[in-house]
Parts: C-alpha cells; structure tokens; sequence
C-alpha cells in the first residue's frame, strides 16, 4: 500500500527534460506498442509532458490533472507506469517542505530492439493477440527474404573522405559536450533477483559449456525466467532444450525453449503482468 501524499502532491512542481526533439516515428512506436502495454493514460501523460517541454517552463501538478482531467491517483500510476517501461526517469529534490521534480523523457525502442527484447514483445503479445501482432511486425520489420541476394556496397567514411593536411584547426575549438539523440533503453529490470549460481551448479561444463551459456546475455536468461515465471532449476531444463547439436546455446533457441517450456509445464496462455501497485 503506497500512501500518494508521500510520493506526490498537487503542488508539487517540476520540470521536463527533453534531450532531443522526438520524431513521429517516436509517437508511432508509442501509439502502437507502448500503449497496449501501459494505457492510454500513461501515453497520455508522455504526450502532455512531450508538449510541455517545448516550453521550458515550471509547473505543478494541478496543471496535469487540469489538462488530463484526472485526479492526481491516476496521473502517478501513468507514471510509475511509465518509468516502468523505460520511457521516463523521475528525479526529486526537496527545499524545506517544497519537492521538485524533473522528469526525463526517454525514446522509445525502436522496433527491432522491441520485438527482440523477450518481455516486451511477449507482453504485447498477450495484449493485442497473434494477428496484430504479427501485423505489427510486418509493417515495422522488412522481411528478410526482401535482402535476399542482395550484397551491401556502401562506401565507408574512410572510402569517401580523407584527412585534411594537420594543424590546420580552424573552427575546431572545444566549446562543451557535443549531444546528439539519447539512445532508447529497454526495461529497467533487476537481474540480480534470479539465482545464477544454482543455475550453474547444476549444469556441467561436459554437457553445457561455460562458452556457450556466457554468450547468452543474463539479462536475457533473467527476464525470461520471470516472465515465464521459471525456477533457476527450470531454466537448467530450458537451457538443456535449446542447445544445439554443437553444444551452442543460440539467443532465439532459448527464447523458443523458455515459451515451449511454459506451454508444456506450465500454462497454455500467453503469460501475463500486473502491475503491483496499490494506494
């Protein structure tokens, strides 16, 4: 149970930071596969915020709960929510009494990292079901077999330019850090809530090499366990499916094995979230 007064108040103030203009690509990406996964009041919120930022004013809280016509309950859930996603980290600052705080908007991923990253793509999934999904990822992602044949003859920057004669440094004087578009990052997610020593100790080095379960990302090992809600001793058996006949452990033969695994063990439905918040 979360008391709200503690975490937010109408006259709160705060800020938005916007490290780079985002683009309508950006507000395709939130529409269509962010929205399923956290509401529309989330996305919502992200737009008000994304709006507001071009002003570079101070605000306080009644403003959003004018403008979204919400009692501030709900305007903190979108926002948690949204921190949950990846698309906002919130900071405070208390003076006296007073609390300030600056939101900054993160990118959203694009489509390629998303239906890469195993809790996205399956938590869409279960939101909007196989159809649409599956129309989602062939408007975003170019079919493969579109390449086929094809052999990339781009020139590199070195094959189309070369260096100007040295000690000529006009205009290249240093007046601060130079900032281009944040890249987008995935969930924020703790791996270190799945045990990877009892995962190892029951897996040998004859039967899975050390080479081979390393070039698995953790995080990638940790997210699927939660989200198909898999022991360390399950995960052992997931790993054990996915190798293949070289003893390699391939990242989508996991992916396969882990939604395999659940469907056989566990559940036939598309694994789920909730959030956990209550107030």
């Amino acid at each position: 149970m979360v008391a709200l007064y503690k975490e937010l108040q109408p006259v709160d103030s705060y800020k938005i930071m916007l490290s780079h203009p985002f683009s309508d690509y950006d507000r395709q990406l939130l529409t269509l596969f962010y929205q399923p996964l956290v509401g529309s009041n989330a996305i919502s919120l992200f737009m008000i915020l994304w709006a507001d930022a071009e002003q570079d004013n101070e605000f306080n809280h009644y403003h959003l709960m004018n403008i979204l016509t919400l009692p501030l309950g709900p305007i903190f859930e979108a926002r948690i929510s949204l921190e949950a996603i990846g698309l906002l980290r919130t900071y405070m600052k208390k003076e006296g009494d007073a609390r300030h705080f600056l939101y900054e908007l993160s990118p959203p991923l694009d489509a390629k990292a998303f239906f890469n990253d195993p809790l996205l793509s399956t938590f869409l999934f279960s939101k909007i079901g196989e159809q649409a999904y599956r129309n989602l990822r062939g408007r975003f992602l170019k079919p493969l077999d579109e390449m086929d044949g094809f052999d990339e003859v781009s020139r590199s920057f070195l094959d189309v330019y070369k260096p100007v004669t040295p000690g000529l440094n006009v205009g290249m004087e240093e007046t601060g850090e130079v900032t281009g578009r944040k890249m987008p990052e995935s969930v924020p997610f703790d791996q270190t809530q799945f045990d990877f020593d009892l995962l190892q100790s029951g897996l040998s080095e004859q039967m899975v090499p050390r080479a081979s379960l390393s070039a698995v990302p953790r995080e990638t090992i940790a997210k699927l366990a939660f989200l198909y809600s898999l022991t360390p001793l399950d995960m052992q058996k997931v790993i054990m499916m996915a190798l293949d006949e070289d003893l390699q452990l391939p990242e989508m033969r996991l992916r396969r094995a882990a939604a395999d695994f659940y469907k056989m063990n566990i559940s036939k439905s598309a694994p789920t979230l909730q959030t956990v918040f209550t107030q």
